[in-house]
């Protein structure tokens, strides 16, 4: 992902690079800054739009479930779990409670474009973040077709409206 800052981060082998615009090459931080150094599959990154400072991250393990998600106020130096992963809290964003998990195959996260710290995530259930709020699900494969909350699973991409980011 790229900031309008031009700053770059990137996964590469499960690995996090970040690239600053006063840097010439990309540095390898896994392990840096409060950020996992090894047994990820898939790492997907988001900026917030008013903000270069925010990026987020869901972190998907080698099991396909989430890691963790990790906020950083600092432009990708340092990184603070927002999200535990575990499923202690039945928070499974990338599988169907603790039995079938695809976050190597459906996981975005986005940020909210008029607040840096308002995140949402989808994978097989959607969920949204805010500072000061806990996790919350927002929609769902198992609540039927005709439930105003359903939604298919399989998400890949989150795409706010140009003129009305609610």
């Amino acid at each position: 992902k790229i900031s309008s800052n031009g700053t770059v981060v990137a996964s590469v082998n499960e690995k996090y690079y970040r690239k600053t615009s006063s840097s010439s090459d990309f540095e390898l931080r896994a392990g840096v800054g409060g950020f996992p150094s090894s047994g990820l599959s898939r790492l997907e990154f988001a900026f917030a739009p008013s903000d270069n400072n925010y990026v987020y991250c869901a972190a998907v393990n080698s099991g396909s479930f989430v890691e963790n998600i990790y906020q950083s106020t600092d432009n990708g130096e340092n990184w603070t779990v927002i999200g535990p992963g575990g499923g202690e809290q039945e928070f499974y964003p990338f599988s169907y409670k603790a039995t079938i998990a695809q976050g190597d195959y459906d996981c975005i996260i986005a940020v909210s474009p008029s607040n840096p710290e308002k995140v949402y995530l989808g994978g097989i259930s959607f969920w949204t973040w805010e500072k000061g709020k806990n996790w919350t699900r927002i929609g769902s494969l198992n609540q039927g077709v005709t439930n105003p909350y359903y939604i298919h699973a399989d998400n890949h991409a989150i795409i706010f409206h140009p003129t009305n980011a609610n």
